[in-house]
């Protein structure tokens, strides 16, 4: 039987830290509920393209895992930015997600 259950955003940022190899270059985390999509925004350290790719391409596991939530997962790489602290592009009612 196939589940039909929505993930929360926390869950979701949950499985996301357990399943990241880099998360090492994660900053800061954030969560915010925006309707039906759990949006999940990660300010890195300045990171490469390659780790990037690798970041994303977890998307992937996300999907398998919750196959009926609606997700969306952003990178803030400081690499990308004149700025040390991206946090300004956050909605202001995201909420900080303890990753540890």
């Amino acid at each position: 039987m196939i589940s039909t259950r929505v993930a929360t955003v926390e869950e979701i940022a949950r499985y996301l830290l357990e399943i990241a190899e880099d998360k090492s270059v994660f900053r800061r985390m954030w969560t915010h509920q925006t309707g039906e999509v759990a949006e999940i925004w990660i300010m890195t350290e300045p990171i490469d393209v390659e780790t990037e790719k690798r970041i994303h391409g977890l998307g992937r596991e996300l999907y398998k895992k919750f196959p009926n939530t609606l997700f969306d997962v952003r990178l803030l790489n400081l690499r990308l930015s004149d700025s040390p602290d991206l946090s300004f592009l956050v909605p202001r009612n995201a909420k900080l997600f303890n990753m540890h």
